[in-house]
């Protein structure tokens, strides 16, 4: 045997050896031996093949490391690159920790399931193989404590003051369980689980589970939401009061009681402004609310003392509108109804009923805010009307306005007037079948004065035979109807007044002192002196009263005249009535009233007639609210032109600065309504004098006019006529006594004169004095009264 026989026969030796000891748990020093001396071999003998292929070395391949939680199972997935079969060994300090879990039939990898807790080792080892050698591998297993399970959700509850219990299920763990809130303001919970609700809310709610053996402290938390228990309010109506905005609505089942909030505009806060019970309380009214404003309201429910409290109502809104003054008047042929400006209205709607009947019927719809009056001309005779009026803005209403009611008879219409002699005019009418009869006035004035009245019973009679009349003059006619009512008359408005011939131009003629023109300034003497231009003018019936202006200084005198002999009887002294357009005589309080028109524009000053002092003034408070004019329309108001006292109604009438419309005055001077006239002659208003039918506004030229003109008006503010009065001069008032007519005009020329005055000039070469005469121009103002022919 030579030296490598011996060599490979002591390997194999050793390697058995080896294999031996390794069984026995000795340790691999024989095997490093064996290998030593194999590799001794391959350095004796390098270039000598071998004989046999080596074994490979063989690896496990899993992770070293694992962390588990308490409870856990896991499969161990272990492989080896040589295919050497696998064993699990647990250490026997390890046992409690973790247990191995053979596969089933179906499965193919080993399971690890955590039972306890702490650190455990688990050595895998895999067998040699033909070519591959043993191997071996520690898992090293930390086992950490689980958390708890707690099966909860978030819930949502109504609001009631019983508590509720919340039991969680714990799904894994065996800790206690106790609970918290995140915000005791809204719910409260003990320590066994009863909730107890504070407030409407959501809040955070924790389920606390104490640390056991094998699980480590856990929380939960959900959300509880505590809902209202009240269903939502709807508000049913939100209606207009007379002062006020009155909100209803529905009643909600338990309520104690409602939250009614308001914001004012689209841009307001809301702000709770009442809080009722719900005693069957389920309206408020809001008085704290302006004209032409809209205001949004809301309301919401509660119970339990306010601290369930429903969902907010569907907001509604409203614009605030006044509700509307009505005023009636029987008008020619129909009845004139007038109502009192509603601020931020779009219009307004007209209702009617017949004879005090229970409902209301809608007949007219006005589409214009500012339009404050309108004719109802489908009226029938002998029936009683009652109207009232609504103003609207969109779909938001007034109050109803107040009612007036007024029983027509229509006026009968002259069909035919004419002159069938020279002394006999024969008048024709419509009939009226609802009439007892007829009344016809003539007369030669178109005011009516000295008239002449015929009563006519029966309404089948239809014409008329006047006579005794005078030759070539004209007469003026106008008829109403009359029925008898508990044996009274009841009459229908006049007919517009009819004529024979129409004369356009009433005769005037000029007051003489004697021979002479009377001439006021000229009578008055140098007392006047720059007072020189009438202006106002009045009669207590025996004396005329003649504002005298001096235009420099914005201060005036009053003449007194005695109208029979034209004497001038008194001069008063510098009086403070600014410019006092112009005046008229209260034969009630036997006082002199005088407009200012400059300066405090809306005042009157009250002149003793006696001294000619101003004894008081009076400044005219015009109302927020008059029947027949808007707000605009009132605030517009600055000052006064014209005044008129008629002793027969008591009452004043104002013209306006600037307009033909005017205002009617009670005695105290409290100003009653508004009036608008249906037509506006084009010329410079001056005065204004009344009768018990009619209002003569005096008017002047301009624009290239030539006449004066008296404007005709019904009280009503119809237009009745215009009669043409003198040109050429300006006509400043005019006034009456009965049936005469006074007038005052003045005129302006320039008047030319000489003098006679020494001026230097040369004469043939030399300078002289020489007499020479000057021509000179001065302005003139004649201020004259007339009397004015049959009006």
């Amino acid at each position: 045997m030579n030296l490598k026989q011996v060599i490979k026969v002591v390997t194999m030796w050793i390697l058995i050896c080896s294999l031996v000891l390794s069984f026995h748990g000795f340790t691999d020093e024989i095997a490093m031996a064996a290998s030593d001396i194999q590799e001794e071999e391959s350095h004796l003998f390098p270039n000598e093949e071998e004989e046999k292929e080596e074994k490979k070395e063989q690896t496990i391949q899993t992770a070293p490391f694992l962390e588990m939680t308490y409870g856990e199972e896991r499969e161990l997935q272990v492989t080896t690159d040589g295919e050497g079969t696998l064993t699990y060994e647990i250490n026997s300090s390890s046992e409690d920790i973790v247990e191995l879990i053979p596969p089933e039939e179906t499965e193919y990898w080993y399971k690890i399931k955590a039972i306890g807790v702490g650190t455990a080792v688990i050595k895998v080892t895999a067998a040699e193989t033909e070519s591959y050698e043993y191997a071996e591998l520690e898992i090293v297993i930390t086992v950490t404590k689980a958390d708890q399970c707690i099966a909860v959700e978030d819930m949502e509850k109504k609001y009631s003051p019983d508590p509720f219990q919340i039991e969680p299920e714990l799904e894994i763990g065996d800790g206690k369980i106790s609970f918290s809130s995140s915000d005791s303001d809204i719910a409260e919970i003990d320590d066994s689980g009863y909730v107890t609700m504070k407030k409407l809310g959501s809040v955070k709610l924790t389920v606390t589970v104490s640390e056991t053996e094998f699980y480590r402290e856990t929380s939960q938390e959900f959300t509880l939401t505590i809902k209202t228990s009240l269903s939502k309010p709807v508000i049913s109506s939100l209606q207009s009061l007379d002062g006020g905005i009155k909100i209803t609505w529905k009643p909600v089942s338990r309520a104690e009681g409602y939250e009614i909030y308001r914001k004012v505009g689209t841009d307001g806060t809301w702000k709770r402004k009442w809080t009722v019970t719900a005693n069957n309380n389920l309206s408020v009214t809001d008085t704290a609310v302006k004209e032409g404003t809209r205001y949004y309201y809301k309301v919401i429910a509660y119970c339990y003392s306010q601290i369930d409290k429903s969902e907010e109502s569907s907001l509604k809104s409203k614009k605030y509108l006044t509700a509307p003054m009505v005023y009636v008047s029987q008008a020619s042929n129909g009845i004139k109804v007038t109502w009192t400006y509603a601020y931020g209205s779009s219009g307004y709607y007209i209702y009617r009923r017949e004879n005090s009947q229970s409902v209301w019927k809608k007949i007219k719809t006005i589409t214009s805010g500012s339009t404050l009056c309108w004719k109802d001309t489908s009226v029938k005779s002998a029936k009683n009307y009652e109207y009232m009026v609504v103003a609207y803005s969109g779909a938001s209403l007034s109050a109803d306005g107040t009612i007036s009611g007024r029983e027509i008879l229509k006026s009968p219409t002259v069909k035919k007037i004419s002159r069938i002699s020279a002394t006999k005019i024969s008048v024709q009418w419509t009939q009226n079948t609802s009439a007892s009869g007829y009344q016809i006035q003539y007369s030669g004035s178109r005011l009516f004065n000295g008239r002449k009245t015929l009563t006519i019973y029966g309404n089948q009679i239809t014409a008329k035979t006047m006579s005794g009349l005078s030759k070539n003059k004209t007469y003026y006619v106008r008829i109403r109807a009359f029925r008898m009512v508990n044996g009274k008359k009841q009459y229908s408005e006049w007919s517009p007044y009819k004529n024979v011939r129409e004369t356009k131009t009433a005769s005037i003629s000029r007051m003489q002192k004697g021979e002479k023109d009377f001439e006021l300034r000229k009578y008055a003497k140098q007392v006047l002196y720059q007072y020189d231009t009438v202006q106002g003018g009045c009669t207590d019936g025996v004396y005329g009263y003649f504002v005298m202006y001096d235009r420099h200084v914005e201060k005036c005198k009053i003449v007194k005249v005695k109208l029979s002999n034209l004497k001038v009887v008194k001069i008063s002294s510098v009086l403070n009535i600014a410019h006092g357009n112009d005046m008229t005589y209260n034969s009630d309080m036997k006082k002199l009233v005088v407009v200012h028109l400059t300066e405090n524009g809306k005042r009157v000053s009250f002149v003793n007639p006696k001294t000619l002092r101003v004894e008081s003034q009076k400044d005219i408070i015009i109302p927020a609210q008059l029947p027949g004019a808007t707000a605009s329309e009132l605030k517009a108001i600055k000052r006064f032109f014209g005044i008129s006292y008629n002793a027969s109604r008591k009452q004043y009438v104002v013209f306006l600065s600037k307009s033909t419309d005017f205002l009617i005055l009670d005695q105290q001077m409290n100003v009653i309504s508004y009036v608008k006239t249906s037509q506006k002659n084009d010329y410079t208003n001056q005065s204004v004098d009344t009768t018990g039918d009619y209002i003569l506004l005096a008017q002047s030229p301009k624009g290239g006019k030539v006449y004066n003109i008296l404007s005709v008006y019904t009280w009503d503010g119809e237009y009745v006529s215009k009669i043409f009065v003198r040109k050429g001069y300006e006509l400043e008032n005019v006034f009456h006594v009965g049936k005469t007519f006074y007038a005052s005009f003045y005129r302006s020329y320039y008047k030319t004169y000489y003098t006679k005055e020494k001026v230097k000039m040369r004469v043939k070469g030399k300078m002289k004095k020489v007499t020479v005469k000057v021509r000179h121009k001065k302005l003139i103002r004649d201020n004259y009264l007339y009397k004015i022919g049959t009006l």
